[in-house]
């Protein structure tokens, strides 16, 4: 028993991803869509919720208005969730240099949803782009995203978020006119005591598997929330209180039988993560999210079960519900033991226990400026930790999707 269990825990981060990646290997490489010229290009929307954001909404306004897209069919949007710093002072000072820039206040804290919402009845551009305020959009983004959508008749198309230092120096003169095609700007090396390699490393992982998806079968299980693109006619309003709504937004095009593509050129950059807790606290409310999207997407399995189904099954369900999986292993192997009949699968479950708790324990005590070689591991188990906590807070009930944001580093 206790060895099928594991199995199981192997799938979706092993099993899954190698054969995934063993399928890519066979199959033709998708080339990268032709970009459109400029009388091609659609109006475009971009939607940004923000909440005292004025450590980092500079940066995104500048990026988006240095794009290579038509600038006469490009619309910014900011919604402010009543902002209390100089957030909304500085993206009127934009507005006022640039009518493009649009500042909408709410009137009351809604979350990121209801801002989402609100923004894109306010446009009307045939495709609408998602970010958030802590993005740099490379200049070629949004063209990409566009020329991909279009050219492959797809309804989402996500792009990739790499992680950058707000001291590297290099990635921001890169920023400033990244060619098209261009290798990345490199990072500095986190801070000591961040989780911004392991991070990296799980961002990394993730894209690779969401191209794999794409390339094969026109499916990829969710997009970035800091970079996506959704034809207007295919948006259905976000149900209030939703985190995750990037998952809602794809999955929901998925449904309705068009294709959710990710393209790894289309490039936005993001601040590193920093403090652990604060990570922490936005994977629970991730975790959060994700099983209210399982409650709403969970048919699919029945009623697209090839290939968005068993795609969803394995990418998505099985990580969610791994802690619970994981808790059963330990009660398996626990009770074998004690029984006396334990199998070497059972002192294999226990050793990984084992190795799971000491290294999460790990990330609290292990001297900040030593290298500590559990940390990925650690960053592993709080990961699921959040995963725990999040479907405590989902099953207790969810009134309300406003946050605070995590520290900004610019």
């Amino acid at each position: 028993m206790t060895g099928l269990a594991l199995l199981l825990l192997a799938l979706p981060y092993v099993l899954f991803p190698l054969g995934m990646a063993l399928l890519a290997g066979f199959a033709r490489k998708q080339k990268p869509a032709p970009l459109l010229d400029d009388p091609d290009c659609p109006t475009m929307d971009v939607v940004v919720a923000a909440y005292n954001e004025e450590k980092v909404i500079n940066n995104l306004l500048n990026s988006l208005l240095k794009s290579d897209y038509p600038a006469e069919r490009l619309r910014i949007w900011v919604g402010s969730d009543l902002s209390s710093d100089q957030t909304d002072a500085l993206v009127q000072k934009w507005s006022a240099q640039d009518p493009r820039i649009q500042l909408v206040r709410m009137e009351q804290r809604t979350g990121k949803s209801g801002i989402i919402n609100r923004l894109v009845d306010l446009g009307n551009g045939h495709l609408v782009v998602g970010t958030d305020a802590n993005i740099v959009f490379a200049p070629d983004t949004l063209r990409r995203l566009a020329s991909t959508l279009l050219r492959r008749k797809a309804g989402v198309v996500g792009g990739r978020l790499v992680y950058r230092s707000a001291s590297d120096s290099e990635a921001n003169r890169a920023l400033e006119g990244l060619p098209a095609g261009a290798s990345l700007p490199r990072t500095t090396k986190p801070a000591d005591g961040s989780i911004a390699q392991e991070e990296q490393a799980y961002t990394a992982f993730e894209s690779r598997l969401k191209q794999s998806e794409s390339d094969l079968f026109g499916a990829a299980m969710g997009v970035e929330g800091g970079c996506y693109m959704v034809q207007r006619t295919l948006w259905k309003p976000i149900p209030p209180a939703t985190f995750m709504e990037d998952f809602f937004v794809s999955m929901q095009v998925l449904a309705a039988g068009w294709p959710v593509l990710w393209d790894g050129q289309a490039l936005a950059f993001e601040d590193v993560s920093t403090d652990p807790r604060e990570e922490f606290a936005r994977k629970t409310r991730i975790s959060l999210g994700n099983f209210q999207n399982l409650a709403r997407f969970w048919t699919l399995l029945l009623q697209k079960p090839v290939p968005v189904g068993v795609l969803f099954f394995l990418h998505k369900v099985l990580r969610w519900i791994f802690p619970l999986s994981a808790l059963f292993v330990l009660g398996s192997a626990g009770s074998s033991l004690i029984w006396g009949n334990s199998t070497a699968w059972d002192w294999v479950a226990l050793s990984g226990w084992a190795v799971a708790g000491v290294s999460f324990l790990s990330l609290f005590v292990w001297p900040s400026r030593v290298r500590n070689p559990l940390k990925p591991v650690g960053y592993f188990v709080a990961l699921n930790g959040a995963l725990l906590l999040g479907l405590y807070r989902y099953l207790r009930g969810v009134k309300s999707s406003v946050w605070t944001p995590t520290k900004r580093t610019t």
